[in-house]
């Protein structure tokens, strides 16, 4: 009877070391993502330099990690490329491998390649375009369509690709948040819709 005992006792033991791993490993991944979300954060508050700051530690974190979160590293560069759009010129990027910061209009492609190519990966994950290619299209994904469309906006050449995708985001009530809005207003006072634009101003309040 003891040596079934001791035999129960080192079945269980070797059941409950894995869950111990587990957790720690799962407070190390809350870790990781708390701090993506801080950077999330400060950018919803309008805080563009802090969100800026933290999104840019969390990549350089990725690309110095032997095995990086491409999630992690989605979400942080989102939050760099919006930062970037909305602060109106004030978040600069540095160009790679230089150290050099880029003025306000090649920050701006920048954030616009990002921002594509985060929708583009958004279209290519979303279930509906793995059961029927034929849908693969950025309707799937209105929210990275209205971020990718708020830096367009700021590009003089791609304002009309701008204005088409919100404006047709707004008709069918998908506009992603208030920025949108406040883009597609001034895009709409561009081409001289003074109807269109306050009814865009109001939707952004």
């Amino acid at each position: 009877m003891p040596r079934l005992v001791l035999v129960l006792a080192l079945a269980c033991s070797t059941l409950t070391v894995p869950a111990v791993a587990d957790a720690c490993g799962n407070s190390v991944m809350a870790s990781l993502y708390r701090r993506v979300h801080k950077a999330e954060a400060a950018l919803d508050a309008g805080k563009y330099q802090r969100a800026a700051r933290l999104a840019r530690a969390e990549l350089a974190r990725q690309e110095g990690a032997r095995h990086g979160d491409k999630a992690l590293e989605r979400r942080a560069r989102r939050v760099l490329a919006l930062a970037v759009v909305r602060s109106g010129g004030d978040v600069r990027v540095e160009e790679r491998g230089r150290g050099d910061l880029l003025d306000e209009q090649p920050a701006i492609s920048w954030a616009i390649t990002a921002l594509r190519q985060l929708r583009d990966d958004a279209i290519a994950a979303h279930p509906d375009c793995a059961l029927e290619p034929a849908r693969c299209s950025a309707d799937l994904v209105p929210s990275s369509a209205g971020e990718l469309a708020e830096a367009l906006a700021r590009s003089p050449d791609l304002r009309a690709e701008a204005l088409a995708t919100l404006g047709r985001l707004a008709e069918a009530d998908l506009m992603p948040g208030p920025d949108a809005w406040a883009a597609l207003a001034r895009l709409r006072g561009e081409q001289g819709d003074a109807a269109g634009r306050e009814a865009a101003i109001l939707r952004c309040r």
